[in-house]
């Protein structure tokens, strides 16, 4: 697909007056902090935007490849932080203003496009970043995740920072007896959100708050 950019020119400052094309024979495209990174339908990784975000330390106008990334699935750009998953389930993960992406996992399977990871043996893992370097974390006692938080072999939804306590002001809005998460949504309007679930009784239900 082509990628197409409107909205900030973060390069020359002001605003687009029409959509520019950006890219094309992209599968794959996120952004934040003023840069993007996409995925080509090859497995090359590309960056654009300013220098301090955009991974590559230097200026993009366009985007430009990033050496020696290739084989790319898919790939996660937050403030300061980039990751991506290869086809063959690695993981390689590094701030902005570091020159090299770091291997941290292999055998990913799944994850919530955020910091939480699931791989091929059914482990969960926490990704953290501190002082320009990033690391994953293996979770104990969780079996599965509900956007950017964990559900603990109780079914209760818990902070993934320290999976012995459950998050107090969430417990309002989750469901606590979760076997299997199916689907999730919500109405940004209205402020409504769904579940649909398999509950510890293997019943199918549908969650409302």
């Amino acid at each position: 697909s082509n990628l197409y950019i409107t909205g900030l020119n973060v390069i020359k400052g002001g605003t687009y007056k029409v959509y520019e094309k950006l890219g094309e024979n992209i599968k794959n495209v996120s952004g934040g902090g003023l840069s993007v990174v996409a995925v080509s339908n090859n497995g090359k990784l590309y960056g654009y935007g300013q220098k301090d975000y955009n991974g590559l330390n230097k200026q993009c106008s366009e985007l430009t490849e990033f050496d020696n990334v290739s084989d790319v699935k898919t790939v996660y750009k937050g403030l300061s932080i980039i990751y991506y998953i290869t086809n063959s389930g690695e993981l390689y993960a590094k701030y902005d203003s570091s020159d090299t992406f770091d291997k941290l996992l292999d055998n990913v399977a799944e994850t919530n496009g955020g910091s939480i990871f699931k791989t091929t043996d059914g482990k969960y893992y926490l990704l953290e970043c501190e002082e320009s370097k990033c690391n994953v974390t293996e979770k104990n006692n969780v079996k599965g995740y509900v956007l950017d938080y964990f559900i603990n072999n109780n079914g209760e939804i818990i902070n993934k920072q320290d999976s012995k306590y459950i998050v107090e002001d969430l417990s309002l809005y989750y469901p606590k007896d979760v076997k299997e998460m199916i689907d999730m949504g919500g109405d940004g309007l209205s402020g409504l959100i769904y579940y649909i679930y398999l509950n510890n009784n293997n019943k199918l239900t549908l969650y409302t708050a």
